[in-house]
């Protein structure tokens, strides 16, 4: 499932999550997290950055405790 809401609901990520559903999505500016993991990007694909990740807000942790997978891809620019 991809989708872009604009917002993170952790509660409603903890539901996908429950139900088996991997989901892409982007991550806020401003979201707080800590790298639990750091993965070694394949070469050529444009992919910068693969971490695992944890939320760290008390709130935020709270509504959704799990690990996240956290990738930064360099996209092409336009003319």
């Amino acid at each position: 499932m991809v989708f872009d809401k604009g917002y993170t609901d952790c509660a409603w990520f903890a539901d996908l999550t429950s139900a088996g559903i991997f989901f892409v999505t982007r991550l806020k500016r401003n979201a707080d997290y800590t790298v639990v993991e750091r993965q070694t990007p394949p070469q050529g694909r444009g992919i910068v950055c693969d971490q695992i990740i944890r939320f760290r807000g008390q709130v935020t942790r709270w509504r959704y405790s799990g690990r996240l997978r956290r990738v930064v891809v360099q996209t092409p620019k336009g003319p």
